[in-house]
């Protein structure tokens, strides 16, 4: 996602 972290609370970490 738009997150790098899991902002969203999704708890995947999008480092790209």
């Amino acid at each position: 996602m738009q997150s790098k972290l899991d902002r969203d609370g999704d708890g995947i970490a999008c480092e790209k």
